[in-house]
């Protein structure tokens, strides 16, 4: 078989090392970054693994070094960011070269733009990282185990340093300009409904503090998600600890003149101090509440990995090697990839990713890892 030529934007980043890592056995790798001096040692490793390398200057602000990256490829993978600067512009070349396309990010935001193009004979799937994405395909996973779902509440959060791209994503995705998701607010028989503020969460087994804050926050994804699965009640809560990054983001948010560079300075600082001398974690939890052949049945699953650009990494290269399944079109990640197929080549790339789950009420837990 003919290995497909993968042109990967923002390579030098966390993000982007770890998918070319988790494609060099697939794919014959195109490197792209500002700096491509920084991509010797990726590209031994990715040589090593069976991929044929090559390393290429690519500046998003430089239109021409763009098209010339991209031409020749078979699917273009951008992991750099922030998406809601970058929006289309790496898609539309990806478009007009007719190689597929596969976002780290882009969200709901890309997505509109894209659907408003010519209908081509291409794919493009956003949304493809850890959240969202794998945050939406967890739960798609364990509803399957569901004939009805009476309730949902889906986890997400941590501690782990911004990066810069990531602070400003996380700030204007607050933004109600930008629609990314409603604040303070659920799901509830089909409609959005006002929520209460954050809450102290209850002890569960994927919490590494006595006090964690989850925030209510219903984003685009968690709707669709939410209407599909047709989930009587549906919560999308934020988790965050009650530290540096908690009390940056109370400070910003009580005031209506904070500029996004003042921001995300402030998030970043407050998140270094938050990993200060204690280990870095994400977490992506599930709780389902329902009936199964005929009975009442309660679920949950999590994820819990020490950094959250791993996630995003390989969930897009399981995404990019779905590609050839999917049909031409602009998908959502965690609408369109299989979940039982996508979660077990997680779990087969990355020893790390394990998948515990557990039935019944949690006084009366029983977990079970790696049950796939």
């Amino acid at each position: 078989m003919t290995r497909p030529g993968v042109a990967i934007v923002g390579a030098s980043g966390h993000v982007g090392q770890v998918a070319a890592a988790a494609l060099a056995d697939y794919g014959d790798l195109r490197l792209g970054s500002r700096a491509p001096e920084r991509l010797q040692s990726l590209s031994a490793v990715c040589a090593s693994a069976g991929a044929t390398v090559t390393t290429q200057y690519v500046d998003l602000d430089d239109p021409a070094s763009l098209d010339h990256f991209v031409a020749g490829a078979d699917v273009v993978l951008n992991c750099a960011g922030p998406s809601y600067r970058i929006l289309d512009q790496v898609a539309l070349v990806a478009q007009h070269h007719q190689a597929a396309y596969v976002d780290v990010g882009g969200d709901d935001v890309l997505y509109e733009r894209l659907m408003k193009q010519p209908a081509g004979r291409t794919v493009a799937v956003v949304s493809a990282g850890m959240l969202p994405g794998l945050s939406g395909l967890l739960p798609r996973y364990l509803a399957d185990q569901f004939e009805h779902i009476e309730q949902m509440t889906c986890y997400a959060g941590g501690r782990e340093a911004f990066s810069p791209a990531a602070a400003e994503d996380f700030w204007l995705s607050l933004d109600p300009q930008y629609d990314f998701g409603t604040v303070q607010a659920y799901w509830r028989h089909g409609q959005i409904a006002s929520s209460r503020d954050a809450m102290d969460l209850p002890y569960r087994p994927w919490t590494r503090q006595p006090r964690l804050l989850a925030w209510p926050y219903l984003s685009r994804e968690a709707q669709r998600l939410f209407q599909q699965l047709g989930v009587e009640q549906g919560w999308a809560m934020n988790l965050m600890e009650e530290g540096y990054l908690f009390q940056a983001l109370q400070r910003l948010q009580g005031r209506g003149d904070v500029k996004a560079e003042e921001a995300m300075t402030a998030l970043i600082q407050a998140s270094q101090l938050d990993v200060a001398g204690r280990p870095a974690y994400q977490v992506l939890a599930v709780e389902a509440s329902g009936w199964a052949k005929g009975s009442p049945l309660q679920r949950s699953l999590w994820v819990q990995v020490s950094q959250g650009f791993h996630l995003t990494g390989h969930m897009a290269a399981q995404t990019v090697r779905a590609i050839p399944e999917l049909d031409d079109g602009v998908h959502f990640a965690a609408q369109v990839l299989n979940p039982q197929a996508c979660l077990q080549g997680l779990v087969q790339a990355w020893p790390d990713f394990k998948i515990q789950q557990h039935e019944g009420a949690w006084a009366t837990v029983n977990i079970e890892e790696g049950a796939l």
